[in-house]
This record gives structure tokens, C-alpha cells and sequence, in this order.
């Protein structure tokens, strides 16, 4: 049995709100979140919402009529046989005020340092230095929580306590929604009976369809085997997961040394299904040299594939306190790019992406501006006040 003592012994909460964009909806319709059959499209209804997803559905929409996120809408069931249910489109703008004002509630509880948001409707909580501040025991405080934003919002959470961000996400994820409480509590001392007896890879946050075939073609079938897997096989066949854009190390003030490609076709079938690809190049964060190079590997390896997914990975990292000169360019040159792309990224921090675009963004059938006014891909909505 692995030593849990040395491992952190923390009281994180989890804390997700129960099918937040259907919930938003039905609250902004005067409707209980739990007791409406509502979908939320990404199309607009009335137009051709057929070829949309649907971006969110109520409980009760999911138990009765099957629904599912990403589910397609053109396979909802016809409107004789669910006279109830409730199609909307989405209001981006809205779901971001309620995430916000979430994020107050959650500050009345901890400091915004032992707060992180994992996504406009999940965060993670660090309480191990003030959940005695509310109550005796930290169960009660996640009940506290939950009332609080319920009050105060109408909205449903679901809260998975442990003793790490992983445990924590995992009691949320597959325990506290099955609960009466919607909370679920998960220690270390509980992983064989909790964490190794997930049968299903994919229920587990983290792994993808793609990843748990993967894992069963090494013969690792459900969680137990995973725990009980060599470590450095799963580095070998994996490798380390990681993304970065140019803007982002600009940020961080850091150069790249390499430049790693992954491309994805669209029929899975296909063999090989992809290519992953990369090289080592000279420390740069000027945008146009590194996308020259990913260019460049994408040419070299690509032979006319309907492509799907893109992977773009910046690594040998190193600090940005000089800049390394080619010869192939005159330095003033290269310093007016390095000063381009500096301003570029303050104009858009300020402005939006959009302040700033390339000219073929003007061309027709150009998206770019376009995706631009868009808030997580979809219609933002009126400015709910």
C-alpha cells in the first residue's frame, strides 16, 4: 500500500453548478432549474438549430427524454413526443454575470488566493485555513455554501470534498450528484473503495475516449489497473501533456527553443490518424518565425487530409533578457517584429482581438472577426444587468 504521508493533506471543495446554463435559463424564465425539461441550444431557435448542439440540458430534460451535452439537436425527439420541453438559445453574457457573482459568494468564504476557476461554472477551493471559521466540520460549510448560493441565486451546486484537487474533483464527479446532499467527501484512506473501483475510464476527469482506448490496448481496463500501473510505461506511451501560444510566453517573458505539432485528421479510421512532429529552433516569441516553422512541419509531414484537430506545443523555454539574432534578417528588422508583436498583444489585451487583425480576416469567408464578438463560441446575449 502506497504512504499517503507524504502526500498533501488538504480540505479542498469542488464546487460545480448543477447544468449551470440550463439552470441560468430557467431561472431567467421564472422556472425552478430541477422541475423544467429544458435544452439550451447552440444555434439560434427558429433558425436552422437542427445542425446545433445542445450546449446544456436540465435533469429532468436529461431523465426523461435522454438528453445529453453535445448531443445533436436534430436528434431531439419529435415536439409530439416531448410537449415539454423547453428549447432555448444561449446567453453567454448571462452565465458570465451569474459566474460572477458565484465567485463573490465563494469569496465570503476564503481569500481570493485559495480560490481557483477551473471554468465559468466549476471552481476549487482551498479551505483548509477557514472552513473552521464556519462551522464544525467541513461538511457543514459545504452545506452553508450551497444554501447561500441558492438563496441567493437560485442555483443548485454539487461539492466534492478531499484531501487534494484530484479527489475532490473526483468525489464531485461521481459521487455528490448520485447524493441527496449533492456532497461527497473523499480521503486518501478511501481511495480503494472509491477511486480504484471506477469501472469506467472515461467517467474519470482527465481521460478521453481517445486516451481510454489507448490505456486498454495496454490492457489497463478500468481504475484499479491504472493505480497499479508502472508509471514510466504510461510516460513512455503518453508523454507529457502541454500547450502554448506565442502571446502566452510573451506574457511570461519566455522564448521558445521547440516547436512541437499534433494534427488530428477527421476520419478516425485513417491510417496513420495524425502526426505529431517537432524541432528544435533558435529561442524566439516573434509570432510570425514560429508560425513560419509550424508551417514549415505541417508541409513536411501533411498529405492532403481533411484535418480536424491542431496541437501546438512551445517548449525548451528560457528567459527573454536578450534576444538571439539570425543572420538571415537585418537585427533592426528583427527588433521592429519583436516591437510589432509586443504592441499587438497590449492593443488586443486592451482593446479585444479584434482591434487588431490581419488583412486576409477582410476576405470573404474570413472568420475571424466574427468569432471574435463571440463569447465562449456562442452569442453573448444582452448585457444583463
Amino acid at each position: 500500500m502506497y504512504d499517503y504521508r507524504y502526500e498533501p493533506h488538504r480540505v479542498i471543495f469542488m464546487i460545480d453548478n448543477k447544468s449551470f446554463y440550463a439552470s441560468c435559463e430557467a431561472l431567467r424564465l421564472g422556472l425552478n432549474p430541477m422541475e423544467v425539461a429544458l435544452a439550451v441550444l447552440s444555434q439560434q431557435v427558429g433558425t436552422d438549430w437542427g445542425l446545433g448542439l445542445i450546449m446544456a440540458a436540465s435533469p429532468l430534460a436529461k431523465k426523461k427524454y435522454g438528453l445529453s451535452n453535445v448531443m445533436r439537436a436534430r436528434d431531439l425527439p419529435p415536439k409530439d413526443q416531448a410537449p415539454d420541453l423547453m428549447l432555448v438559445e444561449p446567453h453567454m453574457n448571462l452565465y458570465i454575470k451569474r459566474s460572477m457573482e458565484v465567485l463573490q459568494i465563494f469569496r465570503k468564504y476564503a481569500a481570493d488566493e485559495d480560490i481557483h476557476v477551473y471554468s465559468i461554472d466549476e471552481s476549487m477551493i482551498d479551505m483548509i485555513e477557514s472552513w473552521h471559521l464556519f462551522g464544525d466540520d467541513p461538511y457543514l460549510v459545504a452545506r452553508k455554501i450551497q444554501k447561500d448560493i441558492h438563496d441567493s441565486l437560485g442555483l443548485y451546486t454539487t461539492c466534492g470534498i478531499g484531501e487534494n484537487p484530484l479527489l475532490a474533483k473526483l468525489a464531485m464527479d461521481i459521487s455528490a450528484k448520485h447524493r441527496t446532499s449533492m456532497i461527497a467527501c473523499w480521503h486518501y484512506i478511501d481511495v480503494p473503495d472509491t477511486i480504484w473501483k471506477i469501472p469506467k475510464l472515461e467517467d474519470v476527469w482527465g481521460i478521453n475516449v481517445k486516451t481510454a482506448d489507448h490505456l486498454r490496448r495496454l490492457g489497463i481496463n478500468n481504475m484499479y489497473d491504472l493505480a497499479h500501473s508502472d508509471p514510466a510505461i504510461l510516460k513512455k506511451e503518453f508523454g507529457v501533456i502541454g500547450d502554448q501560444v506565442a502571446s502566452r510566453i510573451r506574457a511570461q517573458h519566455l522564448l521558445a527553443g521547440r516547436v512541437s505539432l499534433y494534427v488530428g485528421y477527421a476520419d478516425y479510421e485513417a491510417d496513420p490518424a495524425g502526426f505529431s512532429i517537432q524541432e528544435k529552433i533558435t529561442p524566439t516569441d516573434i509570432s510570425s518565425d514560429l508560425v513560419a516553422k509550424l508551417r514549415a512541419l505541417f508541409r513536411r509531414k501533411w498529405r492532403g487530409q481533411a484535418v480536424r484537430r491542431l496541437g501546438v506545443t512551445y517548449s525548451n523555454l528560457a528567459p527573454a533578457g536578450c534576444q538571439q539574432l539570425t543572420f538571415f534578417l537585418p537585427p533592426a528588422e528583427q527588433i521592429k517584429q519583436q516591437k510589432r508583436d509586443q504592441v499587438v498583444d497590449k492593443l488586443r489585451k486592451k482593446y479585444g482581438f479584434a482591434s487588431v487583425v490581419r488583412a486576409s480576416s477582410l476576405l470573404p469567408g474570413a472568420t475571424a472577426i466574427a468569432r471574435s464578438r463571440l463569447v465562449g463560441g456562442h452569442n453573448g446575449g444582452n448585457a444583463y444587468e
